[in-house]
């Protein structure tokens, strides 16, 4: 067990901390670590200004090599979970684990910046138990010895020798991009805080019209698509190559009755809703149990369920969620997706396809703002975008704004 007692602390919401250059192997020397948190999230970074690119280097690539960070969230100076960033090609991937590699807790949204050979990771701080401070400490290893069977590992901690502390800044959530998804699993993308959008990758299309239903993680870096029967595609945004396996998801092999899916604000579990209304949860990367669903609605000979949202947290506090994390189910007349407590609403709205009277058929964004998060296709909106989808959507996800490193 790493002692992850602190000896620097900084301002809420940020942290960073310079280590010493020359202290370990060049191809694994950490000059720098940093860590802010904002909007329900904490991003964690670690530079290695001499290591060789990892996109490219046989290290990285084949061998077992590294960039993680090890995290106290309860104070006891051990650690409790463990991030690590791997490369796979060009793009990464990102896992939060049990210290010891056995529990798969949620993704994290990775990035590599190749000017600076920065590492990041974005994790929900619900995967985290939602701590309201965190102690961490970064490290790298790099394998010298990609083609043995036993990797032959060279290393570095920042700091050397304890921790730093990060308090975690409580501010809201703010929408970054959106995706449109079409029946064919065809997408589009749309900026809402930054023209920066990061685009999908590893993208299953089909050559009929099934797909029903999209959904992000709250890592901001991943997508779920739902096929018709079940069927749950992951998919990768920007410089992410994985999302985590589903574990435990109904599927239907014959009939085309699923119809949109929730993932759950800590990114390990997720429910999935048939067109029936009958409401199916499962876990994300590792086998757990999910709460079942309590006096939902359900319509036994009548498929018009067309989707499933996780509601903010004022539903906790005035009972419309009946779920162990609040959630609506739709039906067909409309949708929202709320964003916040504030009620801040970006709707799909008009006429739209099968998967419900949620979008406009090419791609309409409207921003609204309610006192109830409730369907609103009876709402005039107050501002709706340019059409970005070029072909009639089937269901729009929204992801979060990224967290600029301090």
């Amino acid at each position: 067990m790493k002692d992850l007692r602190a000896s620097v602390v900084n301002g809420p919401g940020t942290v960073s901390d310079v280590d010493t250059i020359g202290d370990s192997d060049s191809r694994v020397d950490i000059s720098e670590v940093a860590a802010v948190t904002a909007g329900g999230r904490v991003r964690l970074a670690a530079t290695l200004p001499t290591t060789p690119d990892p996109r490219t280097d046989s290290g990285w690539q084949q061998g077992l090599s590294f960039v993680g960070w090890a995290i106290d969230t309860t104070g006891d100076n051990i650690e409790d979970y463990e991030v690590g960033v791997f490369m796979s090609g060009p793009r990464s991937t990102g896992l939060v684990v049990s210290p010891d590699g056995q529990i798969y807790f949620c993704n994290s949204n990775t990035t590599y910046s190749p000017g600076t050979h920065t590492f990041s990771a974005a994790i929900p701080l619900r995967c985290l138990g939602n701590p309201s401070q965190l102690n961490f400490q970064g490290a790298a290893r790099y394998d010298t010895s990609p083609a043995s069977p036993s990797p032959v590992q060279v290393g570095d901690s920042a700091p050397d020798s304890s921790a730093l502390a990060l308090t975690v800044a409580s501010t809201p959530p703010r929408a970054g991009a959106g995706y449109f998804v079409d029946g064919f699993g065809n997408m589009a993308s749309f900026g809402l805080a930054s023209r920066s959008v990061p685009q999908p990758h590893i993208a299953d299309t089909f050559g009929f019209d099934i797909v029903r239903g999209i959904a992000a993680t709250p890592d901001g870096g991943h997508l779920y698509v739902d096929d018709g029967f079940g069927g749950l595609h992951g998919v990768g945004l920007g410089n992410n190559a994985f999302s985590g396996e589903i574990i435990g998801a109904p599927y239907w092999p014959t009939w085309d009755i699923a119809r949109g899916i929730a993932i759950a604000p800590n990114g390990r579990a997720g429910y999935e809703v048939d067109g029936l209304g009958g409401v199916h949860p499962f876990s994300i990367g590792t086998a757990r149990t999910v709460a079942a669903p309590m006096g939902g609605p359900y319509w036994p000979v009548w498929d018009i369920a067309r989707g499933i949202c996780h509601a903010p947290e004022c539903t906790r506090r005035s009972g419309i969620g009946r779920f162990r994390w609040p959630a609506l189910v739709l039906d067909g007349p409309g949708s929202a997706l709320a964003d916040d407590c504030r009620r801040s609403l970006l709707a799909r709205s008009g006429p739209g396809a099968r998967g419900g009277h949620s979008s406009r058929r090419y791609g309409r964004v409207c921003r609204r703002r309610l006192w109830r998060p409730v369907p609103v296709w009876h709402r005039r909106p107050s501002s709706c975008s340019p059409s970005v989808a070029p072909f009639p959507t089937r269901a729009m996800a929204v992801i979060p704004a990224a967290l600029p490193l301090p």
